[in-house]
């Protein structure tokens, strides 16, 4: 009984601390809605697109293949630099030793896993390494779509800004 009162009484003090606490963070007043460019918006506007042109330029973009018409070509490019631009701030704001402490973290991770998994099977998990070792492969070749569509959509010579 007394265990309980205890943790009753620890939510009612606790839950209003922390959302105090958390609420005073200085995260809070570093959202700015709206901050990031709309690449999507953009090129529709710019480049006066249908949904289905900026489908075809979305797709382009993201798996980083070749359009054949001019003007999907364009925008295509604008978009891609677009979304380099983005990723480059993006990776400018956040620290090199915060990008090493999250990736060291995931192999800590990886490695708990695989261990427990050992532990639980009785035998080394092969199918879970392939996935492990899959995913990221994929990911990673989705990461530079946007360099392979702004290499193969732009023309030689050109700065692509027409």
């Amino acid at each position: 009984m007394t265990g309980a009162l205890i943790v009753v009484v620890a939510i009612l003090l606790g839950l209003p601390l922390l959302a105090w606490w958390v609420g005073s963070r200085r995260v809070w007043s570093r959202l700015r809605p709206g901050a990031d460019p709309d690449p999507w918006g953009d090129a529709m506007r710019k480049f006066g697109l249908t949904p289905q042109e900026t489908a075809q330029v979305e797709s382009a973009v993201t798996w980083g293949r070749r359009l054949d018409d001019e003007r999907l070509r364009r925008a295509a490019v604008q978009w891609a630099r677009q979304l380099i631009e983005q990723t480059e701030a993006r990776r400018r704001i956040h620290s090199r030793s915060g990008r090493i402490a999250v990736l060291l973290g995931l192999i800590g991770v990886l490695v708990a896993g695989l261990y427990w998994m050992t532990v639980r099977r009785g035998e080394f998990p092969w199918d879970a390494v392939v996935w492990w070792v899959i995913w990221p492969a994929v990911l990673g070749w989705l990461v530079g779509g946007p360099r392979r569509a702004l290499r193969v959509n732009a023309d030689p010579g050109s700065t692509g800004d027409r």
